[in-house]
């Protein structure tokens, strides 16, 4: 269980500005699973922001059973040039069960796997990354309910 790891390549991040601050932070490229979607912010004519909040579920468990996170990290997605969209579900709070990257001829296309709340995919023609490491200020993450089995 320890990191949660997405079968991919540097090549699906290549062309992504600040995208090397994600791997080095994790050491792999993370799949964000369980990743919330913190905001998302649109502009028809200056770029928009996706933001998500992810980390590294270990292998410890905590006093309660749950399975303790590590390299909490917020990672701004600054889009630019948003070429198609699609999007449903929103809720109070959104999580994803992975985040997929493309290239494509007209950019990138980010997909939010659905899990709770929103998903859907979005496509840009240029993205550039900002990593920071830790929770969003209006950190609300409950337990992640990954307890082991016969907890």
């Amino acid at each position: 269980m320890a990191g949660r790891r997405l079968m991919t390549t540097a090549d699906h991040w290549r062309g992504i500005e600040g995208s090397q601050a994600l791997y080095d932070w994790f050491g792999y490229w993370p799949s964000f699973n369980d990743a919330e979607v913190v905001s998302l912010q649109l502009h028809r004519t200056a770029s928009s922001m996706l933001t998500l909040h992810t980390w590294e579920t270990t292998d410890e468990l905590d006093s309660r059973g749950y399975h303790i996170h590590s390299k909490d990290v917020v990672v701004d997605f600054s889009l630019h040039g948003i070429t198609d969209l699609s999007m449903g579900g929103f809720a109070s709070n959104n999580v994803i069960s992975g985040l997929e990257i493309e290239r494509n001829p007209n950019g990138f296309r980010l997909e939010l796997k659905p899990c709770y709340g929103i998903a859907g995919a979005i496509e840009a023609r240029h993205i550039v990354l900002r990593v920071t490491p830790g929770k969003p200020a209006d950190h609300v993450r409950a337990q992640s309910g990954i307890k082991p089995p016969g907890r």
